[in-house]
């Protein structure tokens, strides 16, 4: 695969991640993408270029982001949480489903075909839903985006 093909394909895996995610900021493309935010930036900026991706800039000292129908402010946090919670599962766990308005993320064990949820929430109600609860307030998201934005 020479160097076009590979691009290619990664910007249609990047489209494909902002249309499951509705939008991601550029540090979580380069975190999902690239060895870099600074080489996330140029690309993404060729992306919004050629009209593939829109983009916003909420504040000036944070990062783009990218979507292609809408965006909200609050899933771009709940997405840290989802690409963290993806990342630390347990061995044979894989992500299944991810429902945005519940805020559940589903899991499925190869190993041994169970399935588990976890529901992501900010308030610190006691919650009895029959699943796991992952507590995320603004404090939680912000030590999540440090923790999986030290390896890059």
């Amino acid at each position: 695969m020479n160097n076009f093909q590979y691009a290619r394909e990664r910007d249609s895996r990047i489209l494909s991640a902002i249309e499951k995610y509705r939008c991601l900021d550029l540090y979580q493309i380069a975190l999902m993408f690239f060895p870099s935010p600074k080489k996330a930036r140029k690309r993404m900026l060729q992306l919004y270029r050629k009209k593939k991706v829109k983009r916003v800039r909420l504040e000036i000292d944070q990062p783009n982001i990218y979507y292609i129908d809408n965006f909200d402010d609050d899933t771009v946090k709940l997405n840290w949480v989802r690409l963290y919670l993806e990342r630390k599962m347990a061995y044979g766990d894989t992500p299944v489903s991810f429902d945005y308005d519940a805020q559940i993320i589903t899991y499925e064990n190869h190993l041994t075909k169970s399935k588990r949820q976890i529901k992501i929430t900010n308030s610190r109600h006691k919650l009895d839903l029959g699943v796991q609860v992952f507590y995320a307030d603004d404090n939680k998201v912000e030590e999540i985006k440090e923790v999986l934005l030290c390896g890059q």
